[in-house]
């Protein structure tokens, strides 16, 4: 009985791959955390956090994902975020763990103006990007996070002109009206007419 409730527990199924993924592909880890997410108990962010220092960056994103939703006011996790958010990627890997913690930091601003203030901070640095389609891509995601917490609309169109054209004309016209939207939006959060 007891033999068969470990093979049946999916939990421990979950913890055990967590903590042997050393030799463990990356989706097996991925599909673990995210099993854990779904069964998470209080504790379980001691298993989660070491993850974040992980050098597959798929695991490290699964990882802050679940992180944010039940644990986000745990101590450091923001100054986390902050720190994946800002870091801008040179490829695929980096890139996901980026779009994770940027999601998180537009999560964090709908109530933390310092959060938004850390989001602008991210998006002003499309001047100096590294030459990447995935750090355009961030970098566009960024801009879409300060439009979506003012209620700005962002088309498909302005998406590929940000991701694609990123130093044009329409580009800038395009942030623009999101810097014009997001200091509406601070001034009315803090009261200001």
């Amino acid at each position: 009985m007891s033999k068969r409730k470990r093979i049946c527990d999916p939990r421990k199924t979950y913890l055990d791959n967590i903590h042997n993924r050393e030799s463990l592909p990356t989706h097996v880890v991925v599909s673990a955390v995210q099993g854990l997410f779904r069964v998470a108990d209080r504790g379980d962010e001691k298993y989660l956090m070491p993850l974040l220092d992980s050098g597959d960056k798929a695991i490290a994103s699964a990882a802050l994902s679940t992180l944010r939703i039940h644990w986000s006011e745990m101590p450091h996790l923001m100054d986390r975020i902050v720190e994946f958010a800002s870091e801008y990627p040179h490829n695929d890997e980096e890139n996901i763990l980026q779009l994770s913690a940027i999601r998180a930091i537009e999560e964090y601003a709908i109530s933390n103006d310092s959060m938004v203030l850390r989001l602008v901070e991210i998006a002003e640095r499309y001047r100096e990007l590294p030459d990447s389609f995935e750090a355009h891509q961030a970098n566009a995601a960024a801009w879409e996070a300060l439009a979506n917490l003012t209620g700005e609309k962002i088309t498909g169109k302005d998406d590929i002109e940000l991701t694609w054209n990123i130093h044009g004309e329409a580009s800038e016209k395009i942030r623009e009206r999101i810097r014009e939207s997001i200091l509406v939006h601070i001034d009315n959060r803090c009261g200001v007419t």
